[in-house]
């Protein structure tokens, strides 16, 4: 049980600062190519983090990847808007 609130926990921390950061990339007229690959990447990043986190409470491949891909994502979209906004 505690494990299945972590995997909600971890995502309630990291889709809302995603969401908000592609909001406001899309406010600033980005590029909708752009903007769905960060969407992409950050649902399969999402994925992998559960997928890695299901079975096992330690450190798995699915857990790093998914999380690396998440923050990978976060700051693409920081880079995305800092050039909009620059």
């Amino acid at each position: 049980m505690l494990r299945m609130m972590r995997i909600h926990g971890n995502a309630a921390e990291y889709i809302p600062i995603a969401v908000l950061l592609m909001l406001v990339y899309e406010l600033n007229g980005g590029s909708h190519t752009a903007l769905h690959l960060c969407g992409c990447a950050l649902v399969l990043g999402r994925v992998l983090h559960v997928a890695g986190l299901w079975n096992s409470d330690g450190q798995t491949p699915g857990r790093a990847m998914g999380q690396s891909l998440t923050w990978l994502t976060i700051l693409a979209l920081v880079a995305l808007d800092l050039s909009k906004v620059l």
